[in-house]
């Protein structure tokens, strides 16, 4: 008896190759190019890519992974909102020395508007730490969450208490006339104020004082040199060209702005060497400028065109 040939199904054949896109505030790169059988099933798949892959930047960028998972696809285009991003565990590893202490911390947090974020701390030490010690930080760790991360939102808008409904939420305008009447106070003292709690140019506050503090100091003494408590601290750093930096900044006398191509490198080399600015916000800065005059160039040829 003929046995009877069966046809084997090819699968890959029935297969629909896709470009996956990074969410808006990744600028919609494409992050993979995958295949899928049919879109019901491939809803909700978590795509991995490293840092690097999305801004093609310093190489250091590897260490970071970012996940992505697919919400919405419309013909050959799936779109994604992120999910999570970690540390490459190989890095973390390099991170552990000998004798030091890897303190592990996992805590669930809700934004304003509804959101929860799974957030997984990772605190190293220089030399080995107690089991006592290891909690305090876990619990000094969660405090700083509990207290930042509830009053963040993803969408712009806050949830109601006890209701299951949504109020959006609007921008605060801040009017530095107003704030000054309201707590009777002068730009020079507001100055003075943010000198106690901590500027660019003297990061380190003073001890013990915080904005409140600093507030009820400044309305007391009126100015810096005549609070007692800080006359110490206050000779070890220049507070007088402080004062200088915001009341007379350094401006250039400017007659005519002429709009020329704009020179990435020269821009991220100010910023990041003379102004110590973070590489990696930089570097994703430029890229999204790059991008967004694109667009705006190719708009505009279009129109005239």
């Amino acid at each position: 008896m003929v046995r009877r040939k069966t046809r084997v199904k090819d699968k890959w054949r029935e297969k629909k190759w896709i470009n996956v896109l990074a969410p808006d505030s990744f600028n919609n790169i494409q992050i993979a190019y995958i295949p899928i059988t049919n879109e019901e099933n491939s809803m909700g798949r978590v795509i991995e890519v490293t840092l690097f892959d999305i801004l093609k930047g310093d190489t250091s960028q590897y260490q970071y992974k970012m996940y992505f998972q697919i919400n919405k696809i419309e013909n050959d285009k799936a779109v994604t909102i992120f999910k999570r991003y970690e540390y490459a565990k190989e890095f973390l590893r390099s991170l552990v020395r000998r004798g030091s202490s890897k303190i592990n911390f996992i805590y669930t947090v809700k934004t304003k508007d509804g959101y929860v974020f799974r957030i997984k701390m990772i605190a190293l030490s220089n030399r080995q730490l107690n089991t006592s010690r290891k909690h305090a930080l876990r619990v000094i760790a969660k405090n700083i969450m509990e207290k930042t991360i509830r009053n963040f939102t993803l969408s712009g808008r806050r949830k109601m208490p006890n209701k299951n409904t949504y109020i959006e939420i609007e921008p605060e305008i801040i009017e530095i006339n107003k704030i000054l009447t309201k707590h009777k106070l002068t730009r020079e003292q507001l100055i003075d104020i943010g000198i106690l709690i901590g500027t660019d140019f003297n990061p380190h506050s003073f001890r013990g004082i915080g904005a409140k503090t600093a507030l009820k100091l400044i309305q007391q003494y009126s100015k810096l040199e005549n609070i007692p408590k800080i006359n110490e601290e206050l000779t070890k750093i220049k507070f007088n060209d402080i004062r200088k930096i915001f009341l007379k900044p350094n401006v250039a006398d400017i007659n005519e702005i002429n709009f020329r191509e704009v020179n990435y490198e020269k821009i991220t080399e100010y910023l990041i060497n003379e102004r110590s600015f973070s590489s990696l916000r930089i570097k994703s800065t430029m890229s999204k400028m790059k991008i967004n005059i694109q667009k705006r160039s190719q708009s505009l040829e279009k129109w005239f065109n």
